[in-house]
């Protein structure tokens, strides 16, 4: 059998030496001072942050104006409708509801256009309705 030699090379070591004044240093101290305080804006990275900040000023100004309504809803007809005993908002927007409509979204309306905080009734009370 043939003998091969193997060559064993040394692995990189860290070590940490003595400053001139008798403290211990070492690479992570050495980079965290003055990086940040010696740090430089050049004229191009002055022109990088103005345009940023410009187009995020324009991107905010033209989806800020999506928030708004762009045309002011049309007034709605309304009706008297005076509670009837042991009836319910519920069976008010059954009534009022057209075809298709969802009755949780005609009871958010009538609540809303009554000015109400909540859906409950008193007999005898004046509610408007949408006439339809």
């Amino acid at each position: 059998m043939a003998h091969t030699a193997q060559v064993l090379t040394p692995r990189p070591e860290l070590r940490l030496v003595r400053d001139g004044d008798g403290r211990r240093s070492s690479a992570a101290t050495a980079s965290r001072e003055g990086s940040l305080r010696d740090l430089r804006l050049t004229r191009r990275g002055w022109w990088v942050l103005s345009a940023l900040a410009v187009a995020l000023v324009a991107v905010g100004m033209f989806l800020g104006d999506r928030a708004f309504a762009s045309a002011p809803a049309e007034p709605v007809a309304v009706a008297d409708h005076f509670v009837a005993p042991g009836e319910t908002l519920w069976q008010i927007a059954g009534a009022v509801a057209l075809p298709g409509e969802d009755r949780r979204d005609v009871v958010d309306m009538l609540v809303e256009l009554n000015g109400r905080s909540t859906a409950s009734l008193e007999v005898g009370e004046r509610i408007l309705v949408p006439a339809r």
